[in-house]
């Protein structure tokens, strides 16, 4: 059966709308969910994705959300699709047809880098599997709608330096040119695989590293073009253009289906590292977006697929193939390349969440919340004084300028390294963030990342010191130490063991890093904060742990024989067992903080202890306990101080149902639980936004 090819379908099938997208890869057994993934996308204002089969779970999860995807049809099938249309048809009915136009399906790669690879049965049959695909589309009348296409290694080429001078191997050749010629029948572009990242740590004595990185550097003159090119990207893909014009394909458009940098690699892989990824990923994302082309062809915008969107664990070879991620498994920023929009939250230290920019980051992850204006009324009328915020949200700013509520705002854990590197960098956050709110706005403090040691990639724990005192520094200058406070808050992971109290100690890999940390801030006179959550402690080991004793509830509680002391709570065992880890290294003067502590209120099966009965408990002992203005029993003239998390329950949080629900109110505003605010009670003046009045004058107390 030929090939049939109407003019009208060469310009509708268009797969890649935008200039910016991301390779979703999955091959790791500690990925979120795809419906987590969609509102990750979402936050990130990405809008185009390849994946690399077409599984069922993540076009269902994709329905609805808008995300245009081009599904792969593995290397594995071509040789089965290429023997018969049927065979394509059947693969489109159950793998495309169903999900469409729900889910925006928009592509099918027929296969990935066949083309010089070392199977070469599949170069063979590469081209009537293609044919077979768009004919089986064709027939279900979704050649218009979906586009056909196969993505290319940089193996396909002779050369490529200059760029003008690359060629198609002559091996290749048979295969390429006719594939080149149904693409460019049915208006598919060409898809390349582009790695700067591979051609420096190829030859890095040769190749400048701020060539391949898209920095400030002498770039490569093309003496036949006579063009001028300041990056690498832009001469692989001219190279790609060039290749192309010699064998008749001058008009094909190039696309970027693979591209990227590794944030990590074995000793042998030169550039490899955080640095370096965020600078090749930012930098690559601002060309993008810019929507221009190359040097050899202006007028034809440049595009491409980021790899990858996870690091993937599971991936053989090097250590740098399980590094490419832009996200890490648990769903947090690997490295900051411009996502402003995504702030992390730390209700635990093992599972971040992300939210759009628009929201309001003092109520958290959610899409159904009050406007800051309103939450200013509901904490004033809740008497709560403190908050803490997870960045510098401008709106929240404004919304509590003249509150007289104490906020400190936090520097994101992806913008330290940034932050590390000079102290102008710093200035200019304080300058943008923190000195235009003050001193209207009472910002009291600023958290530099959240939960860094223990838990972030250790380039991140090296920067976490110097970016502390790049902010102090810089406050400094500006005359606002004696206002604002620089402080970093930790989990419990910093510590190798906290049970009992008097036995913890940090961890040996983080005390290189804690100590020097510990001597600055206690030069500065900043407090060590800590994130404590029993809940957590409890949901780990129901069975060995009485939920009384977590719940500040009557139990025989626990003796600790080195100091003597009785303990008959869990928060007060682990606010003392920091002060013991900080005492066995010199600072045991340093006030403890509780940064974050929490319930709650609801959670998945395999999640002890997530009821609204036991969040209550928690958090109106704990409110109670707080409001004694009492020590512990290690430092009893040392009064606790604690910020509960959270303010409001959050429905796009990652992670298991608890994370969703650690709210003391719902998200119109209604408490979720009684906690000892009886002096809030709806007001009905309105029905879609909830305010306060308040029938007594109970405080939280303040920092």
């Amino acid at each position: 059966m030929g090939t049939r090819i109407e003019s009208d379908k060469v310009l509708t099938a268009q797969a890649f709308t935008g200039t910016y997208g991301v390779n979703y890869g999955r091959i790791a057994d500690n990925l979120p969910p795809p419906g987590s993934v969609v509102t990750l996308l979402k936050a990130a204002k990405i809008k185009n994705i390849r994946i690399y089969d077409a599984d069922h779970e993540v076009l269902t999860a994709f329905k609805g959300s808008g995300i245009e995807i081009v599904i792969g049809l593995g290397n594995e099938f071509l040789t089965d699709i290429s023997v018969a249309e049927e065979r394509a048809m059947d693969w489109i009915k159950e793998n495309v047809q169903p999900f469409l136009p729900g889910t925006s399906i928009r592509g099918i790669a027929v296969g990935n880098e066949i083309l010089g690879g070392t199977n070469m049965e599949l170069w063979e049959v590469l081209l009537p599997a293609v044919k077979n695909v768009y004919n089986a589309l064709d027939r279900l009348d979704l050649a218009k709608v979906v586009q056909v296409s196969s993505p290319h290694s940089e193996a396909v080429f002779a050369n490529s330096f200059p760029p003008s001078s690359c060629t198609f191997r002559d091996d290749v050749l048979p295969f390429m040119k006719p594939l080149l010629q149904f693409f460019s029948q049915i208006g598919s572009p060409f898809y390349i695989n582009a790695y700067p990242f591979l051609a420096y740590k190829s030859d890095p004595e040769h190749i400048d590293i701020n060539y391949a990185l898209f920095q400030p550097n002498e770039g490569i003159d093309d003496a036949k073009t006579k063009l001028h090119y300041d990056n690498m990207f832009e001469a692989q893909v001219d190279a790609a253009f060039a290749a192309l014009e010699k064998v008749g394909f001058e008009k094909t458009e190039v696309i970027v289906s693979e591209t990227g940098w590794a944030s990590k690699g074995d000793e042998d892989e030169a550039g490899a590292s955080v640095k370096n990824a965020m600078t090749y990923n930012k930098n690559l994302r601002k060309r993008l977006l810019k929507k221009k082309g190359t040097p050899y062809r202006p007028k034809m915008v440049a595009k491409a697929y980021i790899f990858a969107l996870f690091n993937e664990n599971l991936k053989p070879g090097p250590t740098s193939e399980r590094n490419f991620g832009l996200f890490k498994a648990d769903g947090s920023i690997a490295f900051d390349i411009g996502f402003t929009g995504l702030v992390p939250s730390s209700a635990t230290s093992s599972l971040l969440s992300f939210k759009d920019k628009h929201s309001q980051e003092l109520m958290g992850i959610a899409d159904n919340l009050p406007p800051p204006g309103s939450v200013v009324t509901l904490l004033k009328a809740a008497k709560i004084k403190n908050i803490r915020i997870y960045d510098a949200n401008p709106d929240v700013l404004t919304a509590f300028k003249g509150s007289g509520i104490e906020i400190m705002v936090c520097l994101p854990n992806e913008l330290l390294i940034e932050v590390s590197v000079g102290e102008q960098r710093a200035m200019d956050w304080i300058k943008e963030n923190v000195q235009p709110y003050l001193p209207g706005t009472s910002i009291r403090g600023i958290s530099i990342g959240n939960e860094i040691l223990g838990v972030t990639p250790i380039e991140i724990w090296e920067a976490l010191l110097p970016a502390s005192k790049n902010i102090y520094t810089a406050l400094d200058r500006l005359g606002l130490t004696k206002v604002v406070q620089v402080s970093s808050p930790h989990s419990e992971a910093v510590f190798a063991n906290s049970f009992p109290p008097s036995s913890c100690t940090f961890r040996d890999d983080i005390l290189p890093f804690m100590k020097p940390l510990l001597q600055f801030f206690s030069q500065i006179g900043s407090p060590f904060y800590i994130n404590a959550y029993p809940f957590l402690a409890y949901k780990s080991d129901p069975e060995h742990i009485d939920i009384n004793y977590a719940l500040f509830k009557s139990n025989k509680g626990i003796y600790d024989a080195k100091t003597k002391l009785h303990y008959d709570n869990m928060f007060d065992a682990q606010v003392d067992a920091a002060y013991a880890a900080l005492e066995k290294v010199g600072f045991g003067k340093m006030e403890v903080i509780v940064s974050e502590t929490g319930w709650a209120s609801k959670g998945d099966d395999n999640e002890a202890g997530a009821t609204v009965a036991n969040a209550r408990a928690y958090n109106k002992n704990l409110r109670k306990r707080l409001l004694k203005k009492k020590g512990t029993p290690y430092k009893p003239k040392k009064p606790v101080k604690a910020y509960i998390f959270a303010l409001f329950n959050e429905n796009l949080k990652f992670g298991p149902t608890s994370e969703r629900n650690f709210g003391l109110f719902k998200a119109d505003g209604s408490i979720a639980y009684d906690i000892g605010f009886t002096g809030l009670v709806p007001s009905s003046a309105t029905s879609s936004l909830i305010s306060f009045k308040v029938w007594d004058s109970k405080s939280l107390g303040s920092f």
